[in-house]
């Protein structure tokens, strides 16, 4: 039973430490973004809003990223990849993974070489759902402000 309070709690912390660090490395992005703006959200074009929109999109996208990274890992030494090819052998699987020249632990990626490693596919993660929903504030409002009800006034409503 110990042990698994002690799984448990490992959990816990890992998924603490990533929430922490999302968060600040979150507020860190938005306080980068606000410090640069030179005007008003409202006084930017929609092509303006639309740049600021993207480098957040980013942000949020790594910093989420880096987040279920870390909790996918819990705890192991992890290096992101790409799954470029799977062939099936007689003897097992032979995969090809591209890791970048850049990435994180790419030395202990080295130092496995030959020993027995956890691979976690992480790609079909539904944490970005609605980000491209995000849009700018069109240049040229409305023809017609719509009213409480939503219909644009001067609008005709049939009974049907």
């Amino acid at each position: 039973m110990e042990l698994d309070q002690e799984i448990e709690m490992q959990d816990s912390d890992i998924r603490e430490l990533a929430a922490e660090e999302m968060c600040k490395t979150l507020l860190d992005s938005l306080l980068t973004h606000i410090k640069v703006l030179k005007r008003p959200w409202q006084e930017m074009t929609e092509t303006e809003q639309e740049d600021v929109i993207e480098s957040l999109r980013k942000g949020v996208l790594d910093s989420t990223q880096k987040a279920v990274r870390q909790i996918s890992s819990n705890g192991a030494i992890a290096v992101p990849g790409t799954l470029e090819v799977v062939n099936i052998k007689e003897d097992g699987v032979k995969t090809t993974i591209k890791v970048s020249k850049h990435a994180e632990n790419l030395f202990e990626l080295f130092d496995a070489t030959g020993k027995e490693v956890l691979i976690v596919c992480a790609g079909n993660a539904v944490y970005d759902k609605g980000i491209d929903e995000i849009v700018a504030d069109p240049d040229q409002g409305e023809l017609l402000p719509k009213d409480e009800d939503g219909f644009g006034r001067g609008q005709v409503v049939s009974g049907d």
